[in-house]
């Protein structure tokens, strides 16, 4: 690309754009409950590629996902066996 107003010399970046569409298409496709194989002769990727694209995301750390105790409820004995057909505990 070449504006002649500044002389500037430039590539338009439809790369980023393509891979993005490319990504929600595996993710789809996925989604449909199709093989990695399967995926990647749809698509044309590489298997190990559709196998990176699946690949699980960073988790977050456990202190960000188990709430403290006091949060918790806590379960009893006797709620358990009131629940389980009213049977009698010993």
């Amino acid at each position: 690309m070449h504006c002649k107003e500044c002389n500037f010399y430039g590539t338009l970046d439809i790369q980023q754009a393509q891979r993005d569409e490319q990504y929600r298409y595996v993710e789809r496709l996925s989604l449909e409950r199709l093989s990695q194989r399967a995926i990647a002769r749809i698509t044309g990727l590489s298997r190990m590629t559709v196998a990176a694209l699946l690949a699980p995301k960073e988790l977050p750390s456990n202190a960000e996902t188990i709430r403290p105790l006091k949060e918790r409820p806590i379960l009893e004995i006797d709620e358990v066996c009131s629940f389980v057909d009213h049977k009698k505990c010993d």
